[in-house]
């Protein structure tokens, strides 16, 4: 069984041009951050990116090389209000920093949408530790890790990508990351055999309000593929195998996946960039205080291909709604 490490994470130094960019984007604060004006200017910031940094995310959006890339030292507003409290109901902020640099890398790793579902449909949505979920299996939890998995997991029409700028980083709090073929070498070649089989689905996310149903994925294998057409399905908290799956075999991929993780410790004008095909992530625990100073992130999802929607999606706009199932029923994965 082979353990050879893989480069999973690529870091780029962002601050010798940060300034430039700074100034680039100090134009675009009147524009509404939701409109198609708003990203197509973020388009024309992205081709002015450095050649080193379009290939790397070209690189990521083909499926090669490191599973993330993490941008240090980008811009950063020079003021912020508290951390939101309730990540759907986010404080005004006058500067569009965040949303511009999100958007920009965005263009250069797919297309920008968004879940219905997650924060009313925001493309650039908020994370951070919310009173009363600090348990949940989510983004808003803090004093219990936040388990391995992909985003979308349980979702038609899952993230290709996900981009998280931090606006206030925790150094307790470490964003893990382990690629998907990292995983595999690490396994017992009969747990691979099982985990490409169509012998697991999930139950419907928490965060779309459907924890407690018993609706679920049509069946799909864990791993598919190979290379650069690699795909991961899977949430720790929501995966259910068949019977026929043997005894002890996610516990296995769970305690793999932890072992071989990166950890990434986010800081403010970082932006890190997960290919949610080939990569699994999740979360380490830390203690909120809820005084306007804990952990702020913003999230925007991509897509690689033109933004067509899979049977049980509805498309407004660049923000796919999911056809809720009834109780009992599947929906497809």
């Amino acid at each position: 069984m082979s353990t050879t490490c893989r480069p999973q994470v690529y870091v780029i130094e962002c601050a010798p041009w940060s300034e430039a960019l700074k100034c680039r984007i100090r134009g675009m604060s009147d524009t509404p951050r939701q409109t198609e004006a708003f990203l197509a200017h973020t388009a024309e910031i992205a081709a002015a990116f450095p050649t080193s940094v379009r290939a790397a995310c070209a690189d990521l959006r083909a499926g090669r090389g490191p599973v993330a890339l993490w941008l240090r030292g980008l811009p950063r507003p020079e003021a912020l209000p508290p951390t939101p409290a309730d990540c759907r109901q986010p404080p005004p902020r006058t500067d569009c920093i965040a949303e511009a640099c999100l958007a920009a890398v965005g263009h250069l790793v797919g297309h920008a949408f968004a879940h219905a579902q997650i924060c009313k449909g925001d493309l650039f949505h908020n994370i951070a530790p919310v009173p009363g979920e600090e348990h949940a299996p989510s983004g808003e939890s803090s004093k219990s890790t936040l388990r391995m998995h992909t985003d979308g997991a349980s979702h038609p029409m899952p993230p290709d990508a996900l981009l998280l700028w931090c606006h206030k980083g925790d150094k307790r709090a470490a964003t893990t990351i382990v690629s998907g073929a990292e995983v595999l070498d690490r396994m017992d070649p009969r747990d691979r055999e099982q985990l490409r089989s169509t012998s697991f689905r999930h139950q419907l996310d928490y965060e779309f309000h459907l924890a407690h149903s018993d609706a679920h994925t049509d069946p799909h294998p864990v791993f598919e593929g190979d290379g650069e057409a690699l795909r991961v399905t899977y949430d720790a908290d929501f995966i259910r195998p068949f019977p026929t799956v043997s005894a002890g075999l996610l516990k296995r991929l769970e305690d793999t996946m932890v072992r071989a993780a990166e950890h990434v410790f986010l800081e403010p004008g970082d932006l890190l960039v997960i290919d949610n095909r080939r990569a699994i992530h999740g979360r380490t625990k830390f203690t909120p205080h809820y005084d306007g100073r804990d952990r702020w992130l913003q999230c925007l999802y991509t897509r690689t291909d033109p933004l067509v929607p899979p049977p049980g999606v509805r498309m407004r706009g660049r923000v796919a709604s999911l056809d809720l199932p009834t109780k009992g029923q599947s929906s497809a994965a």
